[in-house]
């Protein structure tokens, strides 16, 4: 049987792919890695960056870090919600 990947599957798959680069350069500049990303530019690595051993990434307070921006983002969402429901 021969399974080819649809254009759709291969659309699903660069997306996908797209999503999980976003995904780690936000992870990345949440723990001070990297400078803001800004579209169309490089990806400037901060001096933590350079010398940080990443064979350990992400640490417990790395992903503690994580998990707070996570936490007030979902808080602000929330806020955001409550008030158009009010409206």
């Amino acid at each position: 049987m021969h399974v080819g990947l649809t254009a759709n599957n291969e659309q699903r798959g660069r997306i996908h792919r797209l999503c999980l680069i976003l995904i780690l350069a936000l992870r990345i500049y949440i723990v001070w890695y990297i400078e803001q990303p800004q579209r169309g530019q490089d990806i400037v690595l901060t001096q933590l960056g350079e010398n940080d051993e990443l064979t350990s990434y992400p640490r417990p307070e790395q992903e503690k870090m994580i998990r707070s921006y996570w936490d007030k983002k979902d808080e602000a969402r929330k806020k955001k919600n409550k008030i158009r429901k009010l409206q």
